[in-house]
């Protein structure tokens, strides 16, 4: 009797420790608006963590310690996919703003050209 108690409240603490890294971890997630840029991943993660949530609740503990990691790697891929999209998209604005510079450099060069063709 005993023992179960032991070995019960331990893979309670350990789902808690897993839950608590997961949630860490899911918020990383929210700071790099994977929820946004890369939804689907994100919800899938969060779906997972919600179901390791409930089994907790229902003392499932090592179900829940297994959905809590599993949840955790899902949460940390998104953040990645949600950074890189970023990266992406950081590096084409740059581009199109080099193109604009470009092109408003040419536009001024045909003024000069056409200006001193009048005179």
């Amino acid at each position: 009797m005993r023992y179960n108690l032991v070995l019960n409240t331990g893979r309670a603490s350990y789902a808690a420790d897993q839950g608590a890294s997961a949630g860490a971890e899911r918020q990383i997630a929210l700071n790099a608006k994977a929820n946004v840029a890369v939804r689907e991943m994100f919800n899938n993660a969060n779906d997972l963590y919600n179901k390791a949530a409930g089994s907790m609740e229902a003392e499932k503990f090592e179900d829940a310690a297994a959905m809590f990691y599993d949840s955790e790697v899902l949460f940390s891929d998104a953040a990645k996919a949600a950074e890189e999209k970023r990266r992406i998209a950081e590096a084409a604005i740059l581009a199109a703003e080099a193109k604009m510079e470009a092109s408003d450099e040419a536009a001024r060069q045909a003024e000069i050209i056409i200006e001193g063709d009048l005179q």
